[in-house]
């Protein structure tokens, strides 16, 4: 089976996801690890979903819906019927789900490979993090990042040191098989888990003239990290205390020149929201600014701005979990803080202390 009840402390475990989304109506030509629509976001050729070929564990990525970060399959249950916390998907598998488990069991065969212990590929990863760092150097001026980050944010002076440049070989998928695609030159990040150790990288593949370079995916993070909460520290936190988070490295780099305040990159909406002060900070982050992305999802035909409900979703958070100020801050027109700073920077009119920026800052 599955999932296993134990009725004395009323608790389900889910053993394999992929056959409780079927049992959930789920098609299972939805799983076979290929390129198609979304079922969240319909977005065509966005999502991917199956089972990981070394840990067996069920995955799913969609460009929109996780940003490309890969997922489980508690999440895309939980965002494809539009529910809130654990204890609604939980509700909704006792209720609805479980009605249809008879047949299911045999509806999608999971590949019969060894599964690799999670120590293993962890390890692996942290492996593959600080080789791929080891190549890269500080980012100079007039060098292939350097170009792309002058386009994003037209006023930025100085590059942090934790923003690299490097050769990197990118990888795609064909037929389930991994192949090499050639060399790019691209930018580097690295992420920290809220213990401090080096966890993730982002990569952004680029043209020498510093475009993105034309290649299925961009910008990539390396999955199985094992961490669903990093951030990229783009600035040290200063003695006042203050501390801002956004989801993407361009947004972060322009609020920190548009507000003067350190600002860190949490990649994506679903990150940012499971953000956690690091324990050698507790204490001393005394007051959070969240640059919330204004963009718009379709939810099952429901419109959502998922950036500002995960920020407010993380401010509530942070001021019941840390004690810490939060205030959460949105653009007014549909985008993001490096979208506003780049028309800020070509009109002289065009001042966020003067324009307004949407401001939320009471308790969620």
């Amino acid at each position: 089976m599955f999932y296993q009840y134990d009725e004395e402390n009323n608790r389900l475990t889910v053993h394999d996801w992929g056959q409780m989304l079927i049992a959930d109506g789920f098609p299972s030509t939805l799983f076979n690890r290929k390129h198609q629509a979304c079922p969240v976001c319909n977005k065509p050729e966005a999502f991917r979903a199956g089972y990981h070929t070394t840990s067996g564990e069920f995955f799913w990525v969609c460009k929109s819906c996780t940003s490309s970060h890969y997922s489980g399959g508690y999440e895309l249950l939980r965002q494809y019927h539009n529910l809130g916390n654990g204890t609604d998907v939980y509700r909704h598998i006792y209720q609805h789900t479980l009605n249809n488990v008879v047949g299911v069991q045999h509806a999608l065969q999971q590949p019969k490979q060894e599964v690799k212990d999670p120590a293993e590929l962890l390890s692996k990863s942290l492996k593959t993090n600080l080789f791929l760092w080891g190549k890269s150097r500080p980012v100079e001026e007039g060098d292939p990042v350097w170009k792309y980050l002058k386009k994003r944010e037209p006023r930025l002076m100085r590059v942090p040191s934790e923003v690299h440049y490097a050769k990197a070989q990118y990888w795609e998928s064909f037929d389930d098989k991994p192949e090499l695609v050639g060399e790019f030159d691209a930018m580097l990040v690295r992420g920290y888990s809220p213990c401090n150790k080096f966890v993730q990288i982002h990569t952004t593949y680029l043209t020498p003239e510093g475009e993105k370079a034309n290649v299925k995916n961009q910008k990539k993070t390396r999955p199985g990290n094992g961490y669903s909460s990093y951030a990229f520290r783009m600035n040290a936190v200063g003695e006042d205390g203050v501390l801002g988070l956004s989801e993407g490295l361009e947004t972060a780099l322009s609020a920190h020149i548009m507000y003067s305040i350190p600002v860190w990159s949490c990649h994506s909406s679903s990150i940012l929201e499971n953000f956690e002060i690091p324990e050698n900070l507790i204490g001393v982050i005394k007051k959070v600014i969240i640059f919330a992305d204004n963009d718009r999802s379709n939810v099952n035909g429901t419109i959502r701005n998922t950036g500002l409900i995960a920020a407010r979703n993380l401010a509530k958070k942070l001021r019941q979990k840390y004690g810490v100020k939060v205030v959460v801050m949105m653009t007014p027109a549909v985008g993001d803080f490096n979208d506003f700073s780049k028309k800020q920077a070509l009109s002289e009119n065009l001042d966020p202390k003067s324009v307004g920026v949407n401001r939320f800052d009471h308790a969620y």
